[in-house]
């Protein structure tokens, strides 16, 4: 009998805990997927019909930043009510209020008003319109109604006009981003509004914004702020308590050619937390400060183009968290210090465009995590080192424009991951080295060993550089035949050959049926198609049988396609043209777009007269 009541009891606890089970799962599914507000459906359908959904044209410029973008508005309509399913929105669990839209790349034109039905989403916690077209409209006043916000995305949205103050209203506001707003104006009174009243901001984007005003004082007492962007548009002088408010993690100032920065001479112990540091193609005013190094947590800091004078301090050697440093095109000068031996996280370091001296700094061989190393136009001289096997992640080697001399060491020949090596412009001598090892290069891309005083042959073993897409050997002392084998190169697009003493026909078979000529001059012994000059009776060597009989008959399949591609380049070309005249239209001249080709061609301009001046010295040493 017990026996049975034991088991009735069981059977009973066993339903109970089913019917707990089942009324959990109901409940979950009542209250955690409840369907939107219809009050939120209404309010999101008259905002979609308040816009227009743009048919850009094949290419237009935000292709450019929005790759995949599409019409999220248009999943809207009346035939599915349940909001919390359309495109771009998110909901509530358990009250089906909309909590977050994003429209960012949605193609969207026109102008949202004032009174517009988004401003009734009173639950709203983030609201990003970012890469939209709103026609040079105003940022409306009914935002302030979004007491609930907590992020707000207006970037590449093109409004135009002042920040309307109703935005101090969000004072539950963590993240702001107004960037790249061209025709916006930000005031005096704008920047105090923000410091004032949005106490909570954490985060606050105004790249390329026209910050017409000095960057008030209490800005900097923003102490929730954790990422600040303000980089193409301030003037005057940059208030350096920015660098101590004590939670900013990352700080940008990038592109701001008319604002007096000048590293701050305190200690910058308060700012433990900074972790990226951009100062780039800023007017700095002397060099860098032995306090640097109290930056400890410090991950990223790009000083490039910066006026920077003097040496690098020896307190770099505490910045032992950095992975990304860049200090290149400066005016720092004497050796690079051995403190470098410190920053084992470093993958990415570019020192070029500088005047450093000395030999190739040793303290660099055994940086184990090192991806890119660029220390070109510089006055490095002496040999390479003979061994720095520890460099197993490098794929990216620049020397080039330096005082270099000596042999070209294996090893730099063997690293698994090189994608590019360019020693070009050095007074490098001796044969190539020993490619018996070259199977490892299989990921090589790019190898310019020009204007050296290489000599030798090229080795038959350079056809296992299977990807290999440039290949510049010119300006040396190079003897012998072109390897016939080197035609295995498939994807070999550019080849220069010239200014050294080869001999023999040049192989024409596959890519090297598409090199024009000047990649051989100054050879005076070469011979063969595309040179003028035949090579005797080997008619092998001369312009390719099948090229004589396309050229003698019809038009070629070789001729109409490349005409084919004329056209299709022309047209591309118009496309873009077209798109940056869209831009500057649009735009009227913006100061980001002259700034930035400005730069690309001090830079250019830099680079030419550094070559010219080595190529001068070079030219001396032959003759």
């Amino acid at each position: 009998m017990r026996k049975r009541e034991m088991g009735r009891i069981l059977a009973l606890i066993s339903l109970f805990l089913l019917y707990v089970a089942l009324a959990v799962q109901v409940f979950s599914f009542s209250f955690g997927h409840s369907l939107c507000s219809s009050h939120d459906s209404i309010a999101l359908l008259q905002f979609k019909q308040s816009l227009a959904v743009a048919d850009y044209p094949l290419l237009n410029y935000y292709d450019f930043f929005c790759p995949y973008s599409y019409p999220k508005t248009t999943s809207w309509n009346r035939s599915s009510m349940d909001c919390c399913r359309w495109d771009g929105v998110t909901c509530d669990r358990f009250t089906g209020h909309v909590i977050g839209l994003d429209l960012s790349c949605s193609k969207l034109e026109g102008t949202i008003h004032p009174n517009s039905s988004l401003f009734q989403l009173r639950h709203l916690q983030t609201l990003d319109l970012s890469l939209n077209n709103f026609s040079l409209s105003h940022i409306p006043r009914g935002i302030g109604q979004l007491v609930s916000l907590m992020h707000l995305n207006l970037s590449y949205s093109m409004f135009e006009g002042g920040i309307p103050l109703e935005i101090s209203h969000l004072s539950n506001l963590v993240s702001l981003d107004l960037s790249y707003l061209f025709h916006l104006q930000f005031s005096q009174e704008g920047f105090n509004m923000l410091s004032r009243n949005l106490t909570k901001l954490e985060v606050l984007s105004l790249s390329l914004v026209n910050i017409s005003s000095k960057i008030p004082m209490n800005v900097s007492s923003s102490s929730s702020l954790r990422y600040l962007d303000l980089g193409y548009g301030l003037h005057g002088e940059f208030p350096k308590s920015i660098f101590l408010l004590p939670n900013l993690e990352t700080l940008r100032l990038s592109g701001n050619y008319d604002l007096t920065v000048s590293f701050p001479k305190f200690n910058w112990s308060s700012s433990y937390m900074l972790t990226e540091l951009d100062l780039s193609h800023n007017n700095i005013s002397g060099g860098l400060p032995g306090t640097l190094g109290s930056l400890k947590a410090l991950k990223l800091m790009n000083l490039h183009w910066c006026n920077l004078v003097g040496p690098i301090p020896e307190s770099i050697r505490n910045l032992s968290q950095i992975t990304q440093l860049d200090l290149s095109y400066n005016h720092l000068e004497s050796k690079i210090p051995d403190a470098f031996s410190n920053l084992q996280k470093l993958t990415f370091l570019a020192l070029d465009g500088n005047a450093f001296t000395g030999l190739f700094p040793s303290s660099l061989v055994n940086l184990t995590k090192l991806e890119d190393l660029g220390l070109s136009d510089n006055s490095l001289s002496g040999p390479l080192p003979l061994t720095a096997n520890r460099l197993q992640n490098l794929y990216r080697l620049v020397l080039s424009n330096n005082s270099l001399n000596g042999s070209i060491p294996s090893w730099m020949l063997s690293l698994p991951s090189l994608t590019e090596l360019r020693l070009e412009s050095n007074h490098l001598s001796g044969p190539l080295p020993e490619f018996k090892s070259i199977g490892n290069l299989n990921s090589l891309l790019l190898l310019n060993l020009s204007h050296n005083n290489l000599t030798g042959h090229i080795p038959v073993e350079m056809k296992n550089m299977s990807t290999l897409e440039v290949l510049d050997l010119s300006f040396n002392q190079l003897t012998g035949k072109i390897p016939e084998e080197l035609t295995s190169l498939t994807f070999l697009a550019v080849l220069n050959l010239s200014h050294n003493h080869l001999v023999g026909p040049i192989p024409y078979s596959n890519q090297f049926n598409t090199f024009p000529d000047d990649s051989y001059f100054g050879n005076s012994d070469l011979c063969g198609f595309p040179l003028s000059n035949e090579c005797g009776h080997h008619k092998s060597a001369s312009v390719p049988e099948l090229l004589v009989e396309q050229e003698e008959d019809e038009p070629s399949f070789l001729t109409e396609m490349t005409w084919k591609s004329v056209l299709i380049g022309y047209g591309c070309g118009l496309i873009f043209g077209f798109t940056v005249l869209y831009l500057i239209y649009c735009f009227e001249r913006p100061r980001w777009f002259v700034d930035f080709f400005a730069t690309i061609t001090n830079e250019l301009t830099y680079r030419t007269k550094r070559r010219g001046q080595r190529r001068r010295n070079f030219h001396r040493r032959r003759h």
